[in-house]
């Protein structure tokens, strides 16, 4: 199973392109809806992360309150590894198993701190979604109707562009429309489906 990590700086289009790997018939793990459902799901996680932060961390109906979180571990670098160290292994593992249960000829992992975590050798190939820096905060800010320095604290917390494109095996510059973006996705939908059959063939 030929298996490509996505991954991208915040606002660099990475749901939208997992949306179109999709389209192609492509089976997509995103490794953020994981983590959300196991800090969800999982009652040890949650009554941890309440430890931690405190009852603040929960809304009135006992649910992660995930803006609350955010903000708090973007703004404070030492909580915001606490919370890595919970939950990066358990993603890992369930990464896994639905690796093994993919059907389609090869998948994609969409992992937003796929080098940060150091989750590189789970993929066979390494896909970055990119765009200029000014472009990808202006996109991240009208998405989460947030503000310039919020969208820069979480930026701050990612690995710069370029040792992000260092690290790529594949590029997709995002800074185009939709239709260009499109053809860039197909261009590598038919790039993996022939290294799919150079492997069994």
């Amino acid at each position: 199973m030929l298996v490509i990590g996505l991954t991208g700086g915040i606002g660099s289009g990475k749901t939208t392109v997992s949306n179109m790997f999709r389209e192609l018939g492509i089976e997509v793990i995103d490794a953020d809806e994981i983590a959300r459902c196991i800090s969800e799901n999982n009652p040890d996680i949650k009554s941890k992360i309440k430890k931690y932060f405190g009852a603040v961390a929960l809304d009135d109906d006992g649910n992660l309150d995930r803006k609350y979180l955010r903000n708090a571990v973007f703004d404070n670098e030492e909580k915001r590894i606490w919370l890595e160290k919970l939950l990066h292994p358990l993603v890992i593992n369930k990464i896994k198993e639905k690796i093994k249960k993919v059907e389609s000829d090869y998948c994609v992992v969409s992992v937003p701190l796929l080098f940060e975590s150091g989750s590189e050798s789970l993929f066979d190939r390494i896909l970055v979604v990119d765009l200029p820096e000014m472009m990808q905060l202006q996109r991240a800010m009208t998405r989460d109707k947030s503000d310039k320095k919020s969208i820069e604290k979480i930026a701050k917390s990612q690995i710069n562009r370029k040792e992000r494109l260092s690290m790529a095996d594949d590029i997709i510059d995002n800074s185009g429309k939709i239709d260009s973006l499109k053809k860039k996705v197909t261009k590598y939908n038919n790039l993996y489906l022939d290294l799919c059959k150079s492997r069994t063939g």
